[in-house]
């Protein structure tokens, strides 16, 4: 359950001790199982090559050679 599905605080029902109060609800521990933990691994990497190629290609020396540094 995530803050703004909880219904005390949909009510405005907030005061100094509601997280202490609803602590179990608003974070509860998901298990990360090996198969997510693998997807996650993969999609960050993935992200990592697709960072580097583009900043790669977009740094190259030809583009840096087309590029009017006249001021």
């Amino acid at each position: 359950m995530s803050l703004c599905d909880n219904k005390q605080f949909q009510a405005g029902n907030v005061h100094t001790d509601f997280i202490k109060e609803n602590k179990d609800a608003l974070f509860h521990i998901q298990e990360v199982t090996p198969t997510i933990a693998v997807a996650a691994a993969s999609a960050y990497l993935n992200a990592q090559q697709q960072f580097a190629f583009v900043t790669s290609a977009y740094f190259s020396f030809e583009n840096l050679r087309s590029i009017d540094f006249d001021f």
